[in-house]
């Protein structure tokens, strides 16, 4: 058993200084300038018949095969030092995900407020604007419908002088978020012209199914119509759309039947503005005219007299009829004066046109009120 202990540890020894020649043998190699070939092996250069023989290098002395085992065992790591190091893996960033944005809970109350902006007033909203009507909505404070009253009878919307069919086309793009249909159009411009406020068609699209179904949309209360006014609002000048300016139509229409002229820059204005204010009435208006030295100068007959009545309170040529009951009347004795009162005070034409303009018909303080009162004779 000695024996072949002994055996063994020399294999072993021989075995590990193989290993180290042959490691060693790269390094020589290169420190020579040439790969010096094994014992017995051709390489590419002493294949060549023209090149010089190379020198043998000394004898490599044989190993000590009666060196101790213990002597020659190396550990693990001294055999792995010559073998290039393994890179250790990089690790990979990973990039941390965004959080995505906290809704705002008010994003519909604004998308709604926002849209009434752009569509009432053409224009985005200002910070201090925006933020009062979310909050008045917000809190209940007022309905949908009572947040576009504020806007379609603001100042800034009413300055626009809208004639009744752009003031329409408006509310359908307001109130239904849509453009007109020509028949739905025409409905509400004839309503308009025979005596219908423009506050009544505003609650007739306020109350409609198509803005309560915008209004749930956004998630707000539709609500109910607003209050209508005894007079109800007008246009104040040139429509901002196609130029249409009825109150300065009606006394344009003064100054060309009674006057028989085209009116001035001045006088127009100062009737106008009268009327739009409401400091004074459509007959009194009238009065003013067909009353002025200027229209008495012409001496009209009763007929002419009468003709010009039509044309001036409402807006029309005379009726074969009509004319003829008129002229009755002042051959009865009946004075001038007094025709007008009932045109102005009794005539239902006169009526619906006052109200389609947003001017007053009638004061009791009005000169001919004064003479022949505000009661109608019937």
């Amino acid at each position: 058993m000695g024996i072949q202990r002994g055996i063994a540890q020399k294999i072993v020894a021989m075995a590990l200084a193989l290993a180290l020649v042959a490691a060693a043998l790269p390094t020589l190699a290169l420190a020579e300038g040439a790969a010096a070939p094994l014992p017995g092996m051709a390489t590419a250069e002493t294949a060549q018949p023209s090149a010089a023989p190379t020198p043998s290098a000394a004898p490599t002395p044989e190993p000590d095969l009666n060196l101790d085992l213990a002597a020659t065992e190396q550990p693990a790591g001294a055999l792995l030092a010559a073998a290039p190091a393994t890179p250790a893996p990089t690790a990979t960033a990973t990039a941390t995900p965004t959080p995505a944005p906290t809704p705002d809970p008010d994003a519909d109350i604004i998308a709604f407020v926002t849209r009434l902006y752009s569509v009432c007033l053409g224009r985005t909203p200002d910070a201090a604007g925006l933020a009062n009507w979310v909050d008045t909505l917000k809190t209940g404070a007022e309905t949908g419908s009572q947040v576009a009253y504020g806007f379609v009878f603001s100042p800034e919307f009413v300055d626009k002088n809208y004639c009744d069919s752009c003031y329409v086309k408006q509310l359908y793009l307001a109130f239904m978020g849509r453009e007109y249909d020509e028949g739905g159009l025409a409905n509400w411009v004839n309503a308009l012209g025979a005596g219908m406020l423009r506050e009544e068609v505003f609650n007739g699209f306020a109350t409609s199914t198509e803005f309560g179904n915008i209004c749930a949309k956004y998630g707000i209360l539709r609500g109910d119509g607003i209050t209508v006014p005894l007079y109800g609002s007008g246009q104040g000048g040139s429509c901002a759309n196609c130029g249409a300016d009825q109150i300065t139509a009606f006394v344009s229409r003064l100054y060309i039947t009674c006057l028989d002229r085209q009116p001035d820059a001045a006088g127009l204005n100062h009737w106008a503005s009268l009327l739009r204010s409401h400091a004074i009435s459509g007959l009194q208006v009238a009065y003013g005219f067909i009353f002025s030295d200027e229209f008495e100068a012409h001496h009209y007959d009763n007929t002419a007299y009468i003709q010009h009545l039509y044309s001036a309170m409402m807006g029309r040529e005379y009726d074969a009829t009509g004319l003829q009951n008129w002229l009755g009347y002042l051959a009865k004795g009946a004075r001038r004066e007094k025709v007008l009162w009932r045109f102005g005070v009794e005539a239902e034409e006169f009526a619906i046109l006052c109200t389609r303009y947003g001017i007053v018909q009638f004061e009791a303080s009005d000169a001919l009120c004064r003479l022949y009162g505000t009661v109608k004779l019937g």
